[in-house]
């Protein structure tokens, strides 16, 4: 069973999301999983016009959702951003590419 926990900092907006996935309640199912942070990212950004700001980093599991819901010319100064402040790519992926 899944279950999405919503925590963070909301004096300055900044909420956050995990999807848990209870204990004994067998095998995650990945497609369902997706279903829901597709879910999630839609109706927080599109319906109530927030935005996806990675705090800690994008990871490879959203990048397709930061691809979606982020403008490309958004995507590219954040990139161009990231590569100015730290240019080696350490144990990262450079998001800021196109």
């Amino acid at each position: 069973m899944l279950q999405p926990h919503d925590f963070g900092h909301i004096g300055d907006g900044g909420l956050h999301y995990n999807l848990v996935w209870l204990h004994g309640a067998g095998t995650p199912d990945a497609a369902m999983i997706e279903r829901a942070r597709t879910i999630i990212f839609d109706t927080v950004v599109r319906e109530y016009g927030g935005s996806f700001s990675p705090e800690h980093g994008i990871g490879p599991r959203n990048i397709a959702h930061y691809s979606r819901c982020v403008p490309a010319g958004v995507r590219r100064l954040a990139g161009a951003i990231q590569r100015l402040v730290a240019p080696v790519p350490m144990g990262r992926i450079d998001f800021g590419m196109e």
